[in-house]
């Protein structure tokens, strides 16, 4: 990973739970620190791909999908993709899921 004065110089590659591969460019990377207050947006999006609890479809938005993961007790953690061009679009921090269709969850996580 090449990250310089705290931004990212060359895209970066993640895999999902289905090991889909998606990039993190480097204006992205600096819209997420900046934007949404991500310190590390490498480490947060890792994370949320390694403990994905749920998968939307945009409603709003055609082949993005919003991938979950969670923050505590009230907080989400959002990883925006879009799936065709398998680019991360965002990630933030959110205490509500948005209105999509579910693509995939995490039955073990209905359980906390």
């Amino acid at each position: 990973m090449e990250v310089k004065n705290g931004f990212l110089l060359k895209p970066y590659k993640f895999v999902d739970r289905n090991s889909y591969p998606y990039a993190l460019y480097p204006d992205t990377y600096k819209h997420i620190k900046i934007q949404h207050c991500i310190e590390d947006p490498i480490v947060f999006i890792q994370s949320v791909f390694d403990k994905t609890f749920a998968i939307f479809e945009s409603k709003r938005l055609k082949n993005v999908y919003l991938y979950y993961g969670i923050r505590g007790n009230v907080l989400y953690r959002v990883v925006v993709v879009d799936i065709i061009d398998r680019k991360i679009k965002t990630a933030y921090n959110s205490d509500v899921i948005k209105e999509g269709d579910l693509k995939w969850i995490n039955k073990k996580s209905l359980l906390r």
